[in-house]
């Protein structure tokens, strides 16, 4: 018997990698933005709007045919709101002369659960709520601005093709008009046929919401499914799902390395504008994955952080779901700077994104956490303080200067491992300042750090 939604079987190179199955089911939508520029360079079929029913825990009964879609999957479990299109060949490289570099689609905001589409609490959200799957588009509009302002600065990052407003749902495998089932859901609340939950490690746990506050969310918000044009659509966090290296590692490099190798031979250069072009990465050779978990890929992450800061941007959520495999950071609704939300960010929110960043590491398989901060620590520094690596000192004393920043930095991550991180209380914004002033210059060669 096929199992769907559990081990993926769309790709015997990639059958290791814990993706998710999906139906997909065309639904009715009204298209409210679209980058003609982009949209007209693309070079393969793009899909009307759909949902994505996800099949996770599903198995086909006898008899039953197999509606999982083949060219669409959500890649683990922690793509909560996305799916891809694994029909793309890694090795093609499309854009526009304003987005030259991608190669790889995804679908945000069009995931929903196969019986009941869930209304989440969650603190972070517009009004303490959010509904499973579903993106209500208050940060769009943001996300477009933020995109164009780091592709200006050479850095490669996700862009909407297209926006649609969603005007109808699939739940329990029917139709409904998005009025109707926002109706319906208020009613069954009130009734108590139906509960708001929260999801905690992925167990879904009834929480007590007033009913009231349902209707005033669901009365003010809309649905909306973006399509987006990205790098690649892996992103660290995968990397908890991979910790097999012969299997599940090699299954998820494999098409990274394929799109950055392609790209990196087109450009003749490096994928951040500015950097050196890399060593071919090989899936097969241990020292290349090596090479590339503790070396190319901390660094990538580094500069891009690293030129957002020294350009006045900080990111605010750099973790590990929002950071790619190629390198580049998405998600971007958080940014913050004059020239996006006119707030210019203050020395604790670069701090903020350096601490977040750092946990981003304990993904990473086997013992390579301290090489990848070593590698990390050093590319930001160079990127965003190069006078620092100028000094007549450098680089006898580089090691001792990186060791103590180090240490800062170690001190960030322990701290907020215990939940205790409050950067003003501990000092590191004093100590982070004095490194930024020496670094920038008035340092002298016989200082010392």
């Amino acid at each position: 018997m096929t199992e769907t939604g559990l081990i993926n079987d769309y790709d015997a190179g990639r059958k290791d990698i814990r993706s998710v199955g999906v139906e997909v089911v065309p639904v009715s939508a009204t298209l409210v933005y679209e980058n003609t520029e982009l949209a007209q360079s693309i070079p393969f079929k793009r899909e009307e709007p759909f949902l994505a029913i996800s099949l996770r825990d599903y198995r086909l009964k006898p008899g039953e045919q197999d509606r999982s879609s083949k060219r669409f999957r959500q890649l683990s479990f922690a793509h909560g709101r996305s799916v891809f299109d694994q029909g793309i060949s890694r090795e093609i490289i499309f854009g526009s002369p304003k987005y030259p570099l991608l190669g790889s689609v995804d679908y945000k905001g069009n995931l929903v659960d196969r019986n009941i589409i869930s209304i989440q609490k969650d603190n972070a959200s517009y009004m303490g709520l959010r509904v499973k799957g579903l993106d209500i588009g208050t940060m769009i509009e943001g996300r477009r601005k933020s995109s164009d302002i780091l592709w200006s600065l050479g850095l490669p990052t996700e862009v909407i093709i297209s926006t649609h407003e969603i005007i109808e749902l699939v739940e329990k495998g029917k139709k409904i008009g998005i009025d109707q089932w926002k109706h319906q859901v208020i009613e069954d609340i009130k009734n108590g046929s139906r509960f708001v939950t929260t999801d905690s490690s992925g167990i879904e746990k009834k929480v007590e919401v007033a009913p009231g506050e349902v209707e005033k969310f669901l009365k003010s918000v809309n649905f909306y499914v973006s399509e987006r044009a990205l790098q690649v659509p892996e992103r660290i966090r995968d990397l908890v799902y991979s910790k097999q290296p012969d299997t599940e590692l090699k299954a998820l490099l494999r098409p990274v390395f394929q799109w950055i190798n392609s790209a990196v031979k087109l450009k003749n250069s490096g994928i951040i504008r500015g950097t050196p072009a890399p060593e071919t990465f090989d899936v097969n050779e241990p020292e290349d994955i090596k090479r590339y978990l503790e070396q190319w890929l901390p660094s990538q992450l580094a500069i891009f952080l690293a030129r957002m800061h020294k350009n006045g941007v900080t990111h605010g959520y750099p973790h590990d779901q929002n950071a790619s495999l190629a390198g580049t950071w998405y998600d971007l609704d958080s940014l913050k700077g004059l020239q996006i939300n006119g707030e210019e960010p203050e020395e604790v929110d670069y701090l903020k994104d350096l601490r977040a960043t750092g946990m981003i590491f304990g993904d990473f398989p086997g013992n390579r956490i301290v090489n990848a901060k070593r590698s990390f620590m050093e590319a930001y520094i160079k990127e965003r303080f190069p006078e620092a690596f100028k000094m007549t000192f450098f680089p006898k004393k580089k090691i001792e200067k990186l060791t103590a920043i180090g240490k800062m930095y170690d001190g960030f991550w322990r701290d907020y491992g215990r939940g205790i991180f409050d950067p003003v209380k501990k000092g590191y914004v004093n100590l982070w300042k004095e490194f930024v002033t020496k670094a920038t210059g008035i340092i002298q060669p016989e200082d010392q750090f």
